[in-house]
């Protein structure tokens, strides 16, 4: 929803500095949820690899 309403402001003004200051919201959003996705995707091999390393 703010995302949006970001982007109909930048688009209704069209302003340089509203449309950068929304793509700076997107891109920090997305790298928010990639940064998640990674340190999940680390905590799932270290809980995978745990087990093996102790049995070997």
């Amino acid at each position: 929803g703010r995302l949006i309403y970001y982007y109909q402001l930048s688009t209704g003004n069209s302003n340089e500095d509203e449309l950068r200051e929304s793509l700076v919201d997107i891109t920090l959003s997305i790298l928010k949820i990639l940064f998640q996705c990674f340190i999940i995707l680390i905590i799932f091999v270290r809980q995978g690899q745990t087990p093996n390393s102790t049995t070997s």
